[in-house]
């Protein structure tokens, strides 16, 4: 049974502008110490939009956006070896919810624009 879903589109030029002004900061806040390992050596504006409008769409999908000390790290966002992503959460994360969760996400830029839409599932 569907539990949620949410989506976000983000404005790729806001990232970019967020990473010439505040650049690895900005990084660290976005993207867990795994997703930053696994991060191409050069994380575009394109690669990081999608993965803000990612996790912004599954918090929406948990029906609690970042609160209660929810941050953007525990929200994982991967690609498997085809290219499909998929999406880890932490401990916090899985606590804020009534039961273990699927999670679906799908991606998808342009150059201005990036867009995620993500559906939980009870198990």
């Amino acid at each position: 049974m569907i539990y949620g879903i949410g989506t976000d589109m983000c404005d790729v030029k806001r990232i970019e502008k967020l990473l010439e002004k505040r650049g690895d900061v900005f990084i660290k806040k976005i993207l867990s110490d795994e997703e930053r390992a696994k991060a191409p050596e050069t994380i575009t504006p394109n690669w990081l939009a999608k993965r803000f409008a990612a996790k912004e769409a599954v918090v929406k999908a948990m029906g609690t956006g970042f609160v209660d000390g929810l941050f953007f790290g525990d929200i994982k966002v991967f690609n498997n070896d085809a290219g499909k992503p998929y999406v880890e959460l932490s401990a916090k994360a899985q606590a804020m919810l009534p039961q273990q969760m699927n999670v679906f996400l799908s991606l998808s830029d342009e150059k201005t624009y990036a867009l995620a839409f993500a559906v939980l599932e009870q198990k």
